[in-house]
């Protein structure tokens, strides 16, 4: 019986001894070079105690191999969802920008060949040409150039 109050007493002890190096603080300082570092033994200025999480509880369950590769997929799915959508807004993006480059090649012809025309005409209804009026001209000009700015910036 004495034995076991030893090493009862021995255990106890022991667990005091690691809580109490467990419990240990722990600094971080940043040093003239501007590197940060980390110890158990502050140096003589500058440095702040940090909190540390010891990591899980010893009655706490270790995931299993299972688990893990559950987590695992369920994280690689996600990675390829996120690439997909990012794939998927890069193509949208390229569209996008074909799409303004032929608009933006479009009314610049359009403009040069307003700004190069003797006469600018329109279509009636019955298809005959109908010359514009110089108002009229500086009107179509006017909007070719706006165009021209919205599709070319």
């Amino acid at each position: 019986m004495k034995w076991n109050i030893q090493q009862l007493v021995s255990g106890l002890l022991l667990a005091s001894l690691l809580s109490v190096s467990m419990a240990a603080e722990v600094y971080k300082w940043t040093d003239e070079q501007g590197r940060v570092h980390y110890g158990d033994r502050p140096p003589e200025e500058g440095a702040s105690s940090v909190d540390v999480d010891p990591g899980p509880a010893s009655g706490s369950p270790i995931p299993g191999d299972a688990e893990r590769r559950e987590k695992t997929r369920r994280l690689l799915r996600a990675y390829e969802e996120e690439r997909r959508v990012k794939q998927q807004r890069e193509q949208r993006q390229e569209a996008e920008a074909a799409e303004r480059h032929k608009r933006c090649a479009w009314a610049r012809d359009r403009l040069r060949r307003y700004k190069q025309a003797g006469r600018l005409y329109d279509l009636d209804e019955a298809g005959n040409r109908r010359i514009l009026a110089d108002s009229q001209r500086q009107q179509a000009e006017a909007q070719a150039a706006r165009d021209v700015e919205k599709w070319c910036d």
